[in-house]
């Protein structure tokens, strides 16, 4: 082995050098040949898929946000300011609310109905047709929990049977449900 480094001079430092680095570049070509040719066998047939999942998930969550914005319930455990603040919207502008909650009633298995009747404070004073059909009907839209169940309309004007009233002004009570999942008690 001495011999032959004692015969090298430098163009045979230079083969030998090219020989190595030739063969370190061939195996490093090799290794990337074969990375490109998976990447390119995955271009055509995972990413299609991949890409029309991230399409699918993407609608879905749209759907599911565009739903939680419009639930007027969220992060909220007290339908009462859920209900009071609807009463105070521009559209409605019944003012003040009484919100005498019911008991609860389970209609199913695992669901519990909670209810509560609403109406003015001012039990003397009416509000038109339209105020209150825009509360009854943002009640409704706002939340997918809340439906109107029960109704009750009277004139603001105490009139004898024969007489005929201005029909703008009425007395009201609404009665909605909410209902929700039933919370398990946790286990002791």
């Amino acid at each position: 082995m001495r011999a032959f480094l004692a015969s090298m001079n430098l163009a045979r430092w230079i083969i030998v050098g090219s020989l190595v680095a030739s063969a370190a570049l061939g195996a490093n070509g090799w290794r990337l040949h074969r990375d490109r040719v998976e990447l390119e066998q995955a271009l055509k047939v995972q990413v299609p898929k991949l890409a029309q999942d991230i399409q699918a998930l993407s609608r879905k969550y749209s759907k599911l946000f565009k739903e939680a914005e419009r639930e007027g319930l969220r992060g909220q455990d007290d339908p009462q300011s859920y209900i009071r603040g609807l009463a105070q919207d521009p559209n409605v502008s019944l003012g003040a609310v009484d919100i005498r909650p019911q008991s609860p009633t389970n209609p199913i298995k695992g669901v519990v109905d909670k209810r509560y009747v609403i109406s003015p404070q001012d039990k003397n004073r009416g509000f038109s047709k339209d105020r209150i059909a825009n509360y009854m009907w943002l009640l409704e839209q706002q939340s997918r929990r809340v439906r109107v169940t029960n109704i009750r309309f009277e004139q603001e004007q105490k009139l004898k049977p024969w007489e005929f009233g201005d029909d703008l002004r009425w007395k009201w009570e609404i009665e909605v449900t909410s209902r929700q999942k039933e919370e398990l008690a946790p286990a002791q």
